[in-house]
C-alpha cells in the first residue's frame, strides 16, 4: 500500500502511527478469527481477499463508473 497515493477513491489511508498500526493489526486478527468461526475455508478466505484487493486496486487506479476521464 505504500506505493499508492495517500488516499484513493475509497478514502483508504494506510496507518502511519504505531498506535494505528497496532489497532489495525488487532482488527485484522479479529476478522480472521471471525471468518474461521463462521466456517470460511482457506480457499473462500483467499477468494474474498482477491476480490477486495481487486476493488482496492481499481480504486487506486481511479476506475469509477460514470465519471469521464479528464487529463
Amino acid at each position: 500500500m505504500h506505493q499508492f497515493p495517500e488516499a484513493n477513491s475509497f478514502g483508504i489511508v494506510p496507518p502511519t502511527k504505531v498506535e494505528e498500526k497496532q489497532r489495525a493489526s488487532v482488527a485484522f486478527t479479529k476478522l480472521l478469527v471471525a471468518m474461521e468461526t463462521l466456517g470460511f475455508s482457506a480457499n473462500e478466505q483467499r477468494a474474498i481477499w482477491h476480490v477486495l484487493a481487486g476493488l482496492y486496486h481499481l480504486g487506486a487506479a481511479g476506475a469509477c463508473k460514470g465519471i469521464e476521464f479528464i487529463p
